[in-house]
């Protein structure tokens, strides 16, 4: 299937999730599909199903995937492409609540996906918050000559812009610190 595109009145993060939820919620002379649970991330939006057989009661859930776009387009504004997991999809940062905790599932292709999933997460650089307390494995050398490996995160003041609080008082930014091996110690 390739990439549909319509337009879509709401295209707020708001907007486009209560789309998906009623995209992924119905009924067929079969089957019914309920959506439990849906995640935003980039432009993504991954969600947890519970397809119910109405013959047998028998129960199945899966993880659905919708890339989307929004354009700027007074009448096709919005573009989406969906598969689900068992397609062996190619993006990795699916929330881990909605894979936690679900059975085994019988597609190998959903398997490996599942994996992957767990795989991206385990090897992500960790986003620090403002607050946090960090200790690098192996103490900084700054410009100054002065070392250090704990410091408070304090915010910048420009968007995401992150300075870091040495014990002694003294503040430095920190470039590339998502490569660099660190624990939090107040999480």
């Amino acid at each position: 299937m390739g990439t549909t595109t319509t337009y879509l009145s709401n295209t707020s993060t708001k907007g486009i999730k209560a789309w998906f939820l009623s995209y992924l919620t119905w009924n067929s002379e079969t089957h019914d599909y309920l959506t439990l649970d849906i995640a935003k991330v980039g432009g993504k939006l991954y969600g947890k199903v519970e397809r119910t057989e109405r013959a047998t009661g028998e129960r199945d859930v899966f993880i659905v995937i919708a890339v989307v776009s929004v354009y700027g387009s007074d009448c096709e504004n919005f573009s989406y492409k969906t598969m689900d997991e068992t397609e062996g999809p190619f993006v990795y940062d699916c929330p881990l609540r909605l894979i936690d905790g679900l059975p085994e599932p019988a597609s190998k292709y959903a398997r490996d996906w599942r994996e992957s999933v767990r795989r991206y997460h385990a090897t992500k650089p960790r986003q620090t918050k403002v607050g946090d307390r960090i200790k690098f494995d192996s103490p900084l050398k700054f410009s100054d000559g002065t070392e250090h490996d704990t410091f408070t995160v304090h915010s910048g003041g420009r968007r995401r812009s992150r300075i870091y609080r040495s014990d002694r008082g003294f503040n430095y930014r920190i470039s590339g610190i998502g490569r660099l091996k660190y624990n939090i110690l107040n999480r």
